[in-house]
């Protein structure tokens, strides 16, 4: 975590990802991530507000050097990722999977 709170910017370059737990904790210590617009990302990074969803290599530096540049936006960026990662916990994920596991069951009759 510490090596987070040091980075200025975490860059996800992966095409594929399940959720991106790892922007939720770079967020939670203040630290904007970059990652390609998929489908984990898109769950993780808020466009424009904790970070950017980016399609090509281009994109991404253009996005990182938007952020490096723009001292009072980065940081107006930083607060709102803590602010973002603070709605994460495992305790509240873990009762909504049995909230839906309750009203699948519910509707299914199982």
């Amino acid at each position: 975590m510490e090596l987070l709170k040091r980075a200025h910017i975490l860059l996800v370059p992966g095409i594929r990802e399940g959720f991106g737990i790892n922007v939720i904790e770079a967020a939670s210590v203040g630290t904007p991530s970059i990652g390609y617009n998929i489908h984990g990302l898109r769950d993780s990074i808020i466009h424009g507000e904790t970070g950017f969803l980016v399609n090509d290599m281009n994109s991404a530096v253009e996005a990182a050097l938007e952020l490096l540049s723009k001292k009072d936006f980065y940081q107006k960026m930083s607060q709102d990722c803590i602010k973002y990662a603070e709605n994460f916990s495992w305790d509240k994920r873990i009762e909504e999977f049995w909230q839906k596991i309750y009203s699948y069951n519910k509707n299914n009759g199982t």
